[in-house]
C-alpha cells in the first residue's frame, strides 16, 4: 500500500491525495490527515481533497483493511506551504513576489512557496501570479 504525493492547489491550503493501495479484498480506506481533525473512512477507494487550516507540516496516514480485518498503513509527512508566501510571514505580499523573481533569475526551484502554479518550475509567472493576487487582496479579511 501507497500514497502517492500529494497536490496543494493555488494559494490555497487544499491538498490532493491519491490511494495507490494495492491488494486483494481491500473493504475500508481509513484517512487520518495529521491535523487534529476527524479522520474519514470509505467503503471503496478514493483520492480526498482536505483543506487544512494553515501552513505546516502534517503527517498523513492511510490504513487499509481487508476482508478479513489485516490492516496495512502509510504515513507520509505533508509540507503545505502557503502558496507565494517565500519569506514565510504569513501572507503574500509584494516582498515575496521580489524574492520569487530572485529565485526565477537564479533558477532556484526549491521553495515549494514559490511554485505557486505548480508546475515544478520557478519562473517569472509565479512572481505575476502573486502580484496579482496582492493586488486583489489575497489576504484581506
Amino acid at each position: 500500500m501507497k500514497v502517492k504525493s500529494y497536490t496543494v492547489h493555488g494559494f490555497s491550503t487544499n491538498v490532493s491525495f491519491t490511494d495507490l493501495s494495492l491488494g486483494d479484498n481491500i473493504t475500508e480506506w481509513r484517512w487520518n490527515f495529521g491535523d487534529g481533525t476527524p479522520g474519514e473512512t470509505y467503503n471503496a477507494s478514493t483520492n480526498p481533497d482536505h483543506t487544512y487550516n494553515r501552513a505546516g507540516v502534517y503527517n498523513a496516514t492511510l490504513t487499509v483493511v481487508n476482508g478479513t480485518g489485516g490492516m496495512s498503513m502509510h504515513s507520509e509527512l505533508v509540507d503545505v506551504p502557503l502558496k507565494g508566501d517565500v519569506n514565510r510571514d504569513g501572507k503574500v505580499s509584494a516582498a515575496d513576489t521580489v524574492l520569487i523573481l530572485q529565485m526565477a533569475a537564479c533558477g532556484t526551484n526549491s521553495d515549494p512557496a514559490a511554485d505557486v502554479n505548480s508546475d515544478r518550475a520557478v519562473t517569472s509567472l509565479d512572481a505575476l501570479m502573486v502580484s496579482q493576487a496582492v493586488m486583489k487582496g489575497v489576504n484581506d479579511e
